[in-house]
């Protein structure tokens, strides 16, 4: 049986978990399958955690130099793990670790991937010089497919859609677990908006902060439960609340292994990320009949929320969709100050409300 390798930064990230758990499954009929992590937190999944390897190499965010030395660390690590395990093939399930596999000049089969129609645009060249390197670039749209053929024609025996399956039915079963403990009485209470995935800049927590302040001026009792509450930006995230006029109606829930009771109690759930490399968070509600929100980030939020997608939408107010409200992405720039609101902000309130109010 041949051996793969699933390649990812760590387990941290919610949506590489959400891709591991779909993708695995499947793979993993047909193949053996590792699965190789830069990161040194631990996989929370019995099955997986045999199948494991951890080498803590992180990638250096800032100066050319730091990062370019740690994907020289990486890639060492990644030959050794290939030759000691006898890999046959890898595949990279996140962005971040693109360039050690690609560049690891191993005499395997490899293959790259890009979830994001925004990284993309950002580094088409990028994913080019990637892709002479490998034998697959993976896209998760056929649209994302056709924006990079017509620039690069000559890569497109190698490019292949694979949209990672989202099963709901595990799920849809831990959902209906009852709320109990410490946050009951908050959800008992309120009229609460979930947002699930840790404080970076991409997936835009300031700004769903700054629309509570907007929705909870006018909606008494409207609450706000951030789950999954790390992340780079976990300091000037918790900072922001405590600054709210609100700041009583704003819960953190710490890291639960299951999130899903907290989306299907609440009355909407929103996706407010600049960019996304997934939507299985957004399935996920609507499977909990659970009213959501969700930005125009180029991560399937238009193809999921319209009955008839149309690739050249783009959204520039808010929007009634067919199964949830759309309106305008954030830029992704983190400002802390609630006196910087603008009409975007507005829109995403007054979404929320629609939601909160019909």
């Amino acid at each position: 049986m041949k051996n793969i390798a699933l390649i990812v930064p760590g387990f941290s990230d919610p949506d590489i978990r959400s891709i591991l758990y779909s993708v695995y499954p499947k793979i993993s009929e047909k193949y053996d399958v590792s699965i190789f992590s830069f990161g040194n937190d631990q996989i929370d999944d019995p099955g997986l955690s045999d199948k494991t390897f951890y080498n803590d190499i992180p990638l250096e965010k800032s100066g050319k130099i730091k990062k370019l030395i740690s994907e020289i660390k990486r890639i060492i690590a990644l030959r050794k793990f290939v030759k000691e395990q006898s890999i046959r093939l890898l595949l990279s399930l996140s962005e971040e670790t693109n360039f050690c596999l690609a560049y690891s000049f191993l005499p395997v089969k490899k293959a790259i991937i890009c979830n994001s129609f925004p990284s993309l645009k950002k580094d088409i060249k990028k994913y080019h010089s990637m892709a002479k390197k490998s034998d697959a670039l993976l896209f998760n749209r056929e649209t994302m497919k056709q924006s990079f053929v017509e620039k690069y024609q000559g890569d497109s025996s190698k490019i292949y859609v694979i949209s990672p399956p989202v099963d709901t039915s595990a799920t849809v079963v831990k959902a209906s677990e009852p709320i109990l403990g410490e946050y009951k009485s908050f959800f008992d209470s309120h009229k609460v908006i979930t947002a699930y995935g840790p404080f970076s800049p991409e997936k835009c927590h300031c700004d769903i902060l700054k629309a509570f302040e907007i929705v909870r001026a006018t909606i008494k009792d409207a609450g706000l439960a951030f789950i999954e509450c790390e992340g780079e930006l976990n300091e000037e995230i918790r900072a922001m609340a405590e600054k709210s006029n609100y700041t009583d109606d704003i819960l953190f829930i710490e890291s639960d292994p299951n999130p899903y009771k907290y989306i299907a109690a609440s009355s909407v759930y929103v996706q407010s990320s600049c960019e996304e490399s997934t939507a299985g968070r957004l399935i996920e509600a609507m499977a909990f009949k659970t009213p959501v929100v969700a930005t125009d980030c180029g991560a399937f939020s238009s193809e999921i929320l319209f009955e008839n997608y149309d690739p050249e939408f783009k959204c520039d107010k808010m929007t009634f969709a067919d199964k949830g409200m759309l309106v305008p992405a954030f830029d992704g720039k983190p400002n802390f100050d609630y006196a910087v609101t603008y009409g975007i902000h507005l829109d995403f309130a007054n979404a929320i409300k629609e939601m909160l109010l019909s």
